[in-house]
């Protein structure tokens, strides 16, 4: 793992990605994936891009079927231009 890397997506640095890798759960086998998940979720603030890092990178095979990166990634965005929109209208009702 490059310790210089960040996420194009969320451009967090690689640091949650390293504490996510080292979650015992992915390295034991997963009895119940749906909590792994939510842990991973959360340590990488939501990000898919992120989690799908961790998974790849656990081999965990179980979480790589319960995740599915192109829906995940299309709420992220929608998410994201949902707050910038309304940032802008609030920028843009200040200024008037």
């Amino acid at each position: 793992m490059n310790p210089a890397r960040s996420c194009r997506m969320c451009h967090n640095a690689v640091d949650a990605l390293a504490t996510a890798l080292l979650m015992p759960e992915l390295d034991m086998p997963l009895t119940d994936p749906e909590v792994a998940l939510l842990k991973l979720r959360t340590l990488c603030h939501e990000c898919p891009a992120c989690i799908l890092s961790v998974i790849r990178q656990s081999k965990s095979t179980l979480l790589a079927y319960e995740f599915r990166f192109k829906e995940e990634a299309a709420a992220w965005w929608q998410k994201i231009n949902d707050e910038t929109a309304v940032r802008e209208y609030l920028a843009e009702k200040a200024y008037l």
